[in-house]
C-alpha cells in the first residue's frame, strides 16, 4: 500500500533550568491547530515486537492540581468509552 500523504504534528515544549515543562504549544496544521497552548498532554505509542507502551506524559509546573485531577479522569473516561465501543463492533 502507497503512502498518500505525510502529515506533521509538532510538540513544542519550554523548559525551565531544571528541565520541567513551563509552556507546552501544538501544532497540527491539516487540523487547523497552529501554536495552540497546552497544559498538559498524555502520548502513547505502541511497540508491537517488545509488545508493550511508550508513554510520555507531561503537564506544565503551574497547572492546577483540581484540573490535573479532572485531565486525567476525563483521559481515562473518554479512553474506556472507546474500548468498550471497540468490544461491542
Amino acid at each position: 500500500m502507497a503512502i498518500e500523504k505525510k502529515t506533521q504534528i509538532t510538540i513544542d515544549v519550554n523548559l525551565d533550568e531544571n528541565n520541567i515543562p513551563e509552556k507546552m504549544q501544538w501544532t497540527a496544521p491539516d487540523g487547523g491547530i497552529s501554536k495552540m497552548d497546552t497544559k498538559a498532554m498524555l502520548l502513547s505509542f505502541w511497540d508491537a515486537e517488545q509488545q508493550e507502551t511508550l508513554k510520555m506524559d507531561l503537564w506544565v509546573k503551574d497547572m492546577p492540581m483540581d484540573q490535573m485531577q479532572l485531565f486525567f479522569s476525563s483521559d481515562f473516561d473518554v479512553s474506556k468509552r472507546y474500548l468498550f465501543q471497540s468490544y461491542a463492533r
